[in-house]
């Protein structure tokens, strides 16, 4: 009889471990989510990354055509210079000139501030990519050692059942409800 009580208080103490290893997988299930939502917003990030891209493609074509303006100004100068326009004319593309060089100082100050801010950010995404990786090997880790650990318990548990019921517990239905108990979540757990 000593040996029944016994064997019933270490069935409840794996009783509580299995909830606590049931509380565990509920956990790892949990973060395994986050990671899926913290994937979804990288691949977001990936097609910002794409876009941001894309945009700078086209700055660089457009600071391509500021060096042909660029280059055609100075000849409209030299031309100005060599006198083969007239004076009015001269003063009125100089100051159209001005106007459009301090306009494209404006535009490539702000083309240099896209592009760093660009770089910036693949910098952090590469960074949380490494970052993710790490999580998500960790993850499956705790995950398989999870799995190991029910399987043990379930094991041990079925043991203990059957050592219950050789011994006999007195009232053969209390026995085997018992037994039926431990079986059914023992099936429920490898389901899960």
């Amino acid at each position: 009889m000593h040996q029944v009580c016994e064997l019933e208080k270490v069935v409840e103490l794996l009783k509580g471990k299995l909830r606590n290893l049931k509380d565990s997988r509920y956990i790892a299930q949990k973060e395994n989510e986050n990671l899926i939502r913290q994937s979804n917003k990288k691949i977001l990030a990936d097609k910002r990354l794409l876009e941001n891209v894309q945009q700078v493609k086209v700055i660089e074509k457009q600071i391509e055509y500021t060096h042909h303006l660029i280059a055609h100004k100075r000849k409209i100068i030299r031309s100005l210079q060599n006198g083969t326009i007239q004076k009015v004319h001269k003063e009125r593309q100089l100051r159209m000139l001005e106007e459009e060089n301090l306009d494209m100082k404006k535009k490539m100050t702000e083309w240099l501030k896209v592009n760093q801010r660009l770089l910036n950010i693949f910098e952090e995404m590469k960074d949380r990519e490494v970052e993710m990786i790490f999580v998500a090997e960790r993850c499956k880790q705790r995950n398989v050692q999870l799995r190991e650990e029910c399987g043990q318990m379930q094991e041990h548990m079925l043991a203990i059942s059957k050592r219950l019921d050789e011994i006999g517990m007195g009232n053969v239905s209390d026995t085997s409800s018992s037994s039926i108990i431990l079986h059914n979540e023992a099936n429920e757990l490898k389901g899960k």
